[in-house]
């Protein structure tokens, strides 16, 4: 399958200053991208361009995408990134990708997939309360308003921990009954319309020990 994988923050920045960095190849989610390549799916990962390498990496073994922020005094970079270019990019390359896996239902890019390729988006959910970063009656309209609207179109959401889960819940109906951790094995089953035929069916990824493997190799 070719595999779009959105996650613009590409690792937690002390007190919001995001260190210039010479790979991302240490980074959770690059591992994640390996162990899809090592099940032979084709993966494309998207990421702020804040958190680009200070010297450009031509060895990845998945394609990266990175974006310009904007507004990033309203919207940090390593809190809440937006990323305008994103959007065209979606509309426009959506239908060369199976599979969407986007981080956290209150990311913008979250809320893009579901606007775009909802029956294509699957949203993995870290978060475990509403956002302080983002102010809380921010945080409550996002979930109380667009979650409603656009969210909860995805196809599924796969929680990271029983308390991400236990907290998502009470917003998202579409939810997947277990969780998926950090650098472990991974299984994403989901089932995704057709357009063309309204018929459904199951996509299952397996993620085997070689992803663990990838994983503790890496420094996770």
């Amino acid at each position: 399958m070719n595999i779009l994988v959105v996650n613009p923050i590409l690792f937690t920045a002390e007190s919001y200053v995001i260190p210039e960095i010479v790979t991302i190849k240490e980074t959770m989610i690059y591992n994640m991208c390996l162990g899809f390549v090592a099940n032979g799916h084709q993966v494309t990962l998207v990421a702020a361009e804040d958190f680009k390498p200070v010297r450009e990496e031509k060895d990845y073994e998945c394609e990266v995408i990175y974006f310009k922020t904007s507004l990033t005094r309203l919207f940090h970079p390593a809190i809440q990134p937006l990323l305008p270019g994103f959007f065209k990019y979606l509309r426009e390359n959506h239908k060369n990708f199976d599979l969407v896996v986007s981080t956290e239902v209150s990311s913008f890019n979250s809320l893009v997939a579901s606007i775009v390729c909802p029956s294509k988006t699957v949203i993995w959910q870290e978060i475990i309360a509403l956002q302080r970063k983002l102010m809380k009656i921010p945080a409550i309209l996002w979930h109380l308003i667009l979650v409603p609207l656009f969210l909860r179109r995805v196809n599924c959401v796969i929680p990271r921990s029983k308390k991400a889960g236990m907290f998502i819940r009470k917003y998202m109906t579409n939810m997947s009954e277990e969780h998926v951790d950090h650098g472990v094995n991974m299984q994403f089953s989901y089932s995704m319309e057709k357009e063309s035929t309204a018929a459904h069916y199951n996509i299952v990824i397996l993620l085997t020990d070689g992803v663990r493997k990838l994983w503790v190799e890496n420094g996770g």
